[in-house]
Protein backbone atom coordinates (compact mmCIF):
# COMPACT_ATOMS: atom_id res chain seq x y z
CA UNK A 1 0.00 0.00 0.00
CA UNK A 2 1.48 3.34 -1.07
CA UNK A 3 1.64 6.05 1.51
CA UNK A 4 0.64 9.54 0.61
CA UNK A 5 3.39 12.08 0.85
CA UNK A 6 2.37 15.15 2.82
CA UNK A 7 2.24 18.24 0.67
CA UNK A 8 4.03 21.09 2.34
CA UNK A 9 3.10 24.69 1.80
CA UNK A 10 5.97 26.66 0.22
CA UNK A 11 7.46 29.28 2.49
CA UNK A 12 7.02 32.95 1.71
CA UNK A 13 10.67 33.10 0.67
CA UNK A 14 10.25 30.08 -1.62
CA UNK A 15 7.31 31.87 -3.23
CA UNK A 16 9.42 35.00 -3.70
CA UNK A 17 12.23 32.96 -5.31
CA UNK A 18 9.75 31.26 -7.64
CA UNK A 19 8.22 34.63 -8.65
CA UNK A 20 11.68 36.08 -9.24
CA UNK A 21 12.73 33.09 -11.38
CA UNK A 22 9.57 33.30 -13.48
CA UNK A 23 10.03 37.05 -13.98
CA UNK A 24 13.72 36.49 -14.71
CA UNK A 25 12.91 34.06 -17.51
CA UNK A 26 10.59 36.60 -19.10
CA UNK A 27 13.17 39.38 -18.55
CA UNK A 28 15.79 37.39 -20.45
CA UNK A 29 13.48 36.96 -23.43
CA UNK A 30 12.51 40.65 -23.37
CA UNK A 31 16.19 41.68 -23.04
CA UNK A 32 17.08 39.55 -26.03
CA UNK A 33 14.32 40.99 -28.20
CA UNK A 34 15.10 44.59 -27.22
CA UNK A 35 18.83 44.09 -27.82
CA UNK A 36 17.99 43.37 -31.47
CA UNK A 37 16.36 46.82 -31.54
CA UNK A 38 19.35 48.56 -29.91
CA UNK A 39 17.65 49.08 -26.57
CA UNK A 40 17.89 47.67 -23.06
CA UNK A 41 14.94 46.56 -20.95
CA UNK A 42 15.67 49.37 -18.47
CA UNK A 43 15.60 51.93 -21.28
CA UNK A 44 12.26 50.61 -22.50
CA UNK A 45 10.80 50.52 -18.98
CA UNK A 46 11.79 54.17 -18.50
CA UNK A 47 10.16 55.15 -21.80
CA UNK A 48 7.05 53.11 -21.01
CA UNK A 49 6.70 54.59 -17.51
CA UNK A 50 7.15 58.14 -18.79
CA UNK A 51 4.61 57.42 -21.53
CA UNK A 52 2.04 56.20 -19.01
CA UNK A 53 2.68 59.08 -16.59
CA UNK A 54 2.90 61.67 -19.40
CA UNK A 55 5.29 63.67 -17.20
CA UNK A 56 7.25 62.38 -14.20
CA UNK A 57 10.21 63.49 -12.10
CA UNK A 58 13.40 61.42 -12.21
CA UNK A 59 12.99 60.63 -8.48
CA UNK A 60 9.43 59.38 -8.97
CA UNK A 61 10.62 57.26 -11.87
CA UNK A 62 13.48 55.79 -9.83
CA UNK A 63 11.03 54.85 -7.10
CA UNK A 64 8.55 53.33 -9.56
CA UNK A 65 11.19 51.20 -11.28
CA UNK A 66 13.10 50.35 -8.08
CA UNK A 67 16.39 51.68 -9.43
CA UNK A 68 18.75 54.36 -8.19
CA UNK A 69 18.24 58.00 -9.17
CA UNK A 70 21.76 57.88 -10.66
CA UNK A 71 20.64 55.07 -12.97
CA UNK A 72 17.70 57.17 -14.13
CA UNK A 73 19.98 60.16 -14.74
CA UNK A 74 22.50 58.13 -16.73
CA UNK A 75 19.90 56.28 -18.80
CA UNK A 76 17.69 59.32 -19.42
CA UNK A 77 20.70 61.23 -20.76
CA UNK A 78 21.27 58.45 -23.28
CA UNK A 79 17.58 58.42 -24.24
CA UNK A 80 17.67 62.21 -24.64
CA UNK A 81 20.67 61.92 -26.98
CA UNK A 82 18.64 59.42 -29.00
CA UNK A 83 15.85 62.03 -29.13
CA UNK A 84 13.39 59.72 -27.34
CA UNK A 85 13.05 61.72 -24.12
CA UNK A 86 13.27 65.34 -23.00
CA UNK A 87 13.88 66.86 -19.61
CA UNK A 88 11.56 69.79 -18.96
CA UNK A 89 12.70 72.31 -16.36
CA UNK A 90 9.95 73.97 -14.30
CA UNK A 91 9.94 77.69 -15.13
CA UNK A 92 8.96 78.54 -11.53
CA UNK A 93 11.47 76.23 -9.85
CA UNK A 94 14.62 75.58 -11.90
CA UNK A 95 15.60 72.77 -9.51
CA UNK A 96 12.49 70.83 -10.50
CA UNK A 97 12.49 68.85 -13.73
CA UNK A 98 10.13 66.38 -15.34
CA UNK A 99 10.78 63.81 -18.03
CA UNK A 100 8.52 63.57 -21.07
CA UNK A 101 8.61 61.62 -24.31
CA UNK A 102 9.32 63.13 -27.69
CA UNK A 103 7.14 62.10 -30.63
CA UNK A 104 9.92 59.65 -31.61
CA UNK A 105 9.81 58.25 -28.06
CA UNK A 106 6.03 57.81 -28.21
CA UNK A 107 6.27 56.01 -31.55
CA UNK A 108 9.06 53.78 -30.21
CA UNK A 109 7.00 52.79 -27.15
CA UNK A 110 3.91 52.07 -29.26
CA UNK A 111 5.86 49.95 -31.76
CA UNK A 112 7.87 47.96 -29.21
CA UNK A 113 4.92 47.49 -26.84
CA UNK A 114 3.11 45.40 -29.44
CA UNK A 115 6.02 42.98 -29.81
CA UNK A 116 6.69 42.86 -26.07
CA UNK A 117 3.01 42.07 -25.44
CA UNK A 118 3.30 39.07 -27.76
CA UNK A 119 6.34 37.85 -25.83
CA UNK A 120 4.62 38.37 -22.47
CA UNK A 121 1.58 36.49 -23.76
CA UNK A 122 3.81 33.51 -24.62
CA UNK A 123 4.89 33.31 -20.98
CA UNK A 124 1.57 34.13 -19.37
CA UNK A 125 -0.32 31.97 -21.87
CA UNK A 126 0.17 29.00 -19.55
CA UNK A 127 -2.30 30.72 -17.21
CA UNK A 128 -6.04 31.10 -17.65
CA UNK A 129 -7.38 34.64 -18.08
CA UNK A 130 -8.76 34.66 -14.52
CA UNK A 131 -5.37 33.51 -13.15
CA UNK A 132 -3.64 36.36 -14.99
CA UNK A 133 -6.12 38.85 -13.51
CA UNK A 134 -5.51 37.42 -10.03
CA UNK A 135 -1.73 37.49 -10.49
CA UNK A 136 -1.89 41.12 -11.58
CA UNK A 137 -4.17 42.10 -8.68
CA UNK A 138 -1.97 40.35 -6.12
CA UNK A 139 1.20 41.87 -7.58
CA UNK A 140 -0.37 45.35 -7.41
CA UNK A 141 -1.44 44.72 -3.82
CA UNK A 142 2.08 43.73 -2.78
CA UNK A 143 3.56 46.67 -4.70
CA UNK A 144 1.23 49.32 -3.31
CA UNK A 145 0.51 48.19 0.23
CA UNK A 146 3.97 47.31 1.46
CA UNK A 147 6.81 49.82 1.80
CA UNK A 148 10.07 49.11 0.01
CA UNK A 149 11.99 50.21 3.07
CA UNK A 150 10.69 51.46 6.41
CA UNK A 151 9.92 55.19 6.20
CA UNK A 152 10.67 55.25 2.47
CA UNK A 153 8.37 57.82 0.85
CA UNK A 154 5.74 56.81 -1.68
CA UNK A 155 5.12 59.23 -4.53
Amino acid sequence: MATKKAVTQPSEFDTYVSMRQAAGQMDLRLHHFLSTKGMTLTQFLILDSVNKAKSITPMELAFELCVSPASITYTSRHLAKEKLLVKKIDSKDRRSAKLALTSKGKTTVQTLSKSLSVIAKEYLGVLKEREIEQLHAKSEKIKTELPILPNFPRF
